[in-house]
Formats: structure tokens, C-alpha cells, sequence
């Protein structure tokens, strides 16, 4: 939380303003330590009830093959989405009598499905290939 309390030095300034003004900076400072430390306090709790011995670290393992399988993921999640669009798009021209109809169907199918495929080619560089 940021005030705009500051502590003037002008010739309007008196030794109470000040000291009142430093007094309310600092219960914000203490507020802020309390919650801090309530924070760290509730992550040794959940750490202890999970049996957690030690934080991962950059170079752990086990916190790499979780990164690895985070970027799967999104990949899979952006390849799902992109095969949704595609059944979506099969149903409306199924839905409209256009199958088999030639220029038709590659303005609506095709044209879309390239743009899509531009998209996960994208994401694919974005994300990370599995």
C-alpha cells in the first residue's frame, strides 16, 4: 500500500505534523511486517503438513521435469483448443448442407484452418515443442 504521506520540511511544518506523519508511515511499516510474517508463517505450516523437507530450486530435478510438463501442457492445452475450432467448423458447414462444395469449402475450412495452423506454429515457438 503506498501513501502519499511525506514529511514536509517547510516553514508550515511543526514538530507535531512530523511526528504524526512518521508515526502513521510507520504503523503502515509494522502492518506490512505483520503480514509478511503471518505469510511466511501459514507457507512453514502447508510445507509441514505436505512433508515438504526441502524448496525446489532451479537446478532440482524434480522442479525441471515439473517445468517440462508445464510447457507440455500449455502446448496440448493450445493443440486442444485448436482441434475444438476445427470440429466446430466441420459441424457449422455439416450443419449448412456445404460439403464438397470446392472454393466454398476452402474459403471456409482451409483458409481458417491455415490461419489457425500459423497460431499453433506460434504457440509451438512460444511454449516450447513437447
Amino acid at each position: 500500500m503506498a501513501l502519499n504521506t511525506f514529511i514536509s520540511h517547510g516553514p508550515m511544518s511543526t514538530y507535531q505534523s512530523d511526528a504524526s506523519a512518521t508515526r502513521r508511515l510507520e504503523s503502515v511499516q509494522w502492518a506490512a511486517t505483520d503480514e509478511l510474517l503471518m505469510s511466511i508463517h501459514a507457507i512453514k505450516d502447508l510445507e509441514g503438513k505436505l512433508n515438504i523437507g526441502q524448496p525446489w530450486t532451479e537446478d532440482d530435478p524434480a522442479y525441471q521435469e515439473a517445468e517440462r510438463y508445464l510447457h507440455r501442457r500449455d502446448f496440448h492445452c493450445a493443440l486442444d483448443r485448436v482441434q475444438r475450432l476445427v470440429v466446430q467448423r466441420l459441424f457449422e458447414m455439416s450443419k449448412a448442407n456445404i460439403a464438397g462444395m470446392g472454393n466454398i469449402f476452402f474459403s471456409l475450412f482451409f483458409r481458417p484452418a491455415l490461419i489457425t495452423l500459423e497460431q499453433v506454429t506460434r504457440c509451438a515457438h512460444l511454449y516450447g515443442r513437447p
